[in-house]
Parts: structure tokens; sequence; C-alpha cells
């Protein structure tokens, strides 16, 4: 055992002399380590790998876009559901010149419509959607696994 350290300390040696003779032979001058200083981390560095995790995936962009993606998509399907479900109103209006085919009588027309649908059976249309639906929550947490 330590003749094994001993011998990683002399080969991290040789590579620290190695790359101080790199740094001088670019730069024309190697500095002294009183000379260097720690750099200040503008963040804090977690006490366990859980905690690190943990904070990763509280502050990282690509996992907090991961997961609105996700509620975004539980919402559509939420509102694509509701929206199956729900009748249709549609405001229809017009405005028109009509004369009549003597030439005597003009005048305006006017119209307003209000429709309403409802579908009783949208052949499994609405099965169709939240299979789609699920396919891309599917998706979403896939791609929250992978990052």
């Amino acid at each position: 055992m330590f003749t094994t350290s001993s011998l990683n300390l002399s080969v991290h040696k040789i590579d620290l002399n190695q790359a101080l003779a790199n740094l001088s032979y670019y730069t024309d001058n190697v500095p002294e380590p009183e000379m260097l200083t720690r750099p200040e981390l503008n963040f804090r560095i977690p006490e366990s790998v859980d905690s690190g995790l943990t904070q990763i995936e509280e502050q990282h962009p690509s996992i907090k876009v991961a997961k609105e993606n996700i509620e975004v998509t539980r919402s559509e399907m939420k509102r694509d559901v509701k929206s199956s479900q729900m009748p249709t109103l549609n405001l229809k209006g017009s405005v028109g010149y009509r004369d009549d085919y003597t030439y005597t009588d003009y005048r305006d027309e006017y119209s307003l419509m209000l429709e309403m649908n409802y579908d009783l059976f949208k052949g499994n249309e609405t099965k169709y959607i939240k299979m789609k639906r699920y396919g891309l929550l599917l998706e979403k947490y896939q791609l929250l696994e992978k990052n």
C-alpha cells in the first residue's frame, strides 16, 4: 500500500514538473505558489451528494424547463378532456345589400345568429386526444430523466 502511494506521489510530482515546464515555455515565467490565490466561489458547495442533487434539481435551467413542459402538457390534457365535454357557442353575424330583380326595392340586410353545438359522440376522438397527450407527457418525463 505504501509503495503504491509513494509511486502515485512521484508520478504526480513528475506531472506537476512537466506542467510547470510547459507553462514556463509558453508564458516565459513560472508563478510562485505564494503568488497564487484561492478563487472565491459565488455559491455554496453542497454537503452531500443528495443535497447536491436536490440543489441541481431546483436550480438547473434545463430541469426547470422540463418540469414546466410537464405541467403545460398536464394542463393541456385537462383542457382537452374538459373541452370535449362542453358545448361550443358560435356567434355569427352578417351585413348585406340586396336588391330585388325588379330593381325597385333596395334594402340592407342584417343578421345575427347564436349557434350552440354539443357533440354526443365524436368517433373516439376524445380517446385519441387523451392517448396523444399521454404520449407527449411520457416523452416529457423521459426528457426530464435524461437531464
